[in-house]
C-alpha cells in the first residue's frame, strides 16, 4: 500500500466551481505571486508517460504523457522542478511562459507573469485535462484565469514562488473580479 492510498482525497471534477466556493466560503486565502526560480526543461517524446512524485508521494496517480501540441506541432516538454517533481507542459504554453537561460543550456527563467493563488485546506484530487491531481490540505490553486487553474504542492508553493506584495484584499477583489462575482457586473457607469 503506498501513501496515496492511506490519505483521503476530495474529489473535484469542476476545478472553476471548487474554486468559487472557497471564495464564496469567506476563508479564502489569495495572495498574487510569480515564479521566481529557475527550472529544468527537455523537450518530451510524443507518448512518454511522466509521473509527478513529491516527497515520495505520488501527485499524479494516471500519470501524464507527452503528447504534440496542436498549435505548433511540436511534443510538449517535460518540466523538472525546484524539489525534482517533474511533469509536462504543452509546447506553445511553455514557449509563452519560459525563456533558455543563456548562459545555463537547458535551464528556463519564467517570464514572470503574475498569478492568483489559493490555499486549499482539504485534501483535493483534482481531475484536470492532464488526468487526475493529487493535492494534499496546504497545498494552493494556482489561478492564471478562470479556466486556467492547476494545483501545487505547498514545499514546491513556498520553494518556487514569491508574493508579489500585493494586499490580502485587493488580491481576493482580483479573484472574485476572475470568476465575475465583484458585484460590480450590474453597476450602471457615469461615463458619458
Amino acid at each position: 500500500m503506498n501513501l496515496n492510498e492511506l490519505i483521503k482525497y476530495k474529489e473535484i471534477d469542476d476545478i472553476p466551481e471548487y474554486a468559487i466556493s472557497i471564495l464564496k466560503s469567506g476563508k479564502a486565502e489569495v495572495d498574487e505571486v510569480f515564479k521566481h526560480t529557475r527550472i529544468r526543461a527537455k523537450r518530451g517524446v510524443a507518448g512518454e508517460r511522466i509521473d509527478t512524485i513529491v516527497d515520495g508521494r505520488v501527485e499524479t496517480p494516471d500519470g501524464e504523457y507527452v503528447s504534440i501540441d496542436e498549435k505548433t506541432g511540436k511534443p510538449g516538454w517535460v518540466v523538472i522542478g525546484a524539489h525534482g517533481e517533474k511533469y509536462i507542459i504543452s509546447d506553445s504554453t511553455f514557449i509563452s511562459l519560459y525563456d533558455e537561460d543563456p548562459e545555463r543550456p537547458g535551464e528556463f527563467i519564467s517570464k514572470g507573469a503574475p498569478v492568483l493563488s489559493l490555499k486549499l485546506d482539504e485534501n483535493v484530487r483534482l481531475h484536470t485535462s492532464f488526468g487526475l491531481q493529487d493535492i494534499p490540505a496546504g497545498g494552493y490553486l494556482l489561478m492564471k484565469s478562470n479556466k486556467k487553474i492547476y494545483g501545487i504542492d505547498e514545499k514546491v508553493y513556498e520553494d518556487t514562488y514569491k508574493r508579489t506584495g500585493k494586499k490580502p484584499e485587493e488580491c481576493l477583489k482580483k479573484a472574485l473580479q476572475m470568476f465575475g462575482l465583484d458585484n460590480n457586473n450590474d453597476k450602471e457607469t457615469d461615463e458619458i
